[in-house]
């Protein structure tokens, strides 16, 4: 057997292999997966639900499938059928933000909430509220039973006459009680 050596070919083709007209790149043309999650995606946005989105898929844009193709697609390029509800309906904003500005805890919320629109929802579903309308729960030491009632007089006259050279009011208090004794008790 004679070995074949590269000099051996003819060097009429010489150069390149790649001609002047590839093919054209992904972003020049768009896969049909990427077309199809384009579309999809504007489907779900504008509120259609499978079996419509189905419908236009196939009737405007040629694309067939089933729906647990759909649905596996659509988990895979993580689209949600609609999104989240951006807070609470306005009656019950109203009602928690009303209550959150009276400082009222969070199983008081609950039962004002049920009282006012007869809504019962757990703890859970009101910190998500809360959570949403960008409202924070104050924390009270005295009330969840980390201070008892005589600490804290006792680090208030342990403030006026070690701390404090003048009287202080009640805001003054309040913070050098957070800053110095580590005590939270809302206004």
């Amino acid at each position: 057997m004679s070995e074949v050596y590269t000099s051996d070919y003819s060097t009429e083709f010489t150069g390149s292999d790649d001609t002047d007209h590839d093919e054209p790149t992904s972003s020049q043309n768009p896969q049909p997966t990427d077309m199809e999650q384009v579309v999809v995606r504007y489907l779900l946005s504008q509120g259609y639900k499978g079996p419509q989105i189905l419908v236009i898929l196939e009737e405007r844009h040629g694309i067939k499938m089933s729906i647990r193709t759909l649905n596996r697609k659509r988990k895979l390029w993580g689209l949600q059928q609609r999104d989240l509800p951006r807070g609470p309906p306005p009656a019950i904003q109203a009602s928690i933000r009303s209550s959150h500005s009276k400082g009222l805890i969070l199983k008081e919320i609950q039962a004002r909430l049920y009282k006012e629109t007869k809504l019962d929802v757990s703890i859970r579903t009101i910190q998500r509220y809360l959570q949403q309308l960008n409202l924070r729960q104050q924390t009270n030491d005295l009330q969840d039973g980390k201070v008892s009632w005589d600490k804290v007089i006792e680090c208030i006259n342990h403030a006026r006459t070690e701390l404090l050279q003048t009287s202080a009011g009640y805001r003054s208090m309040h913070r050098i009680l957070k800053r110095f004794y580590s005590i939270s008790i809302p206004r």
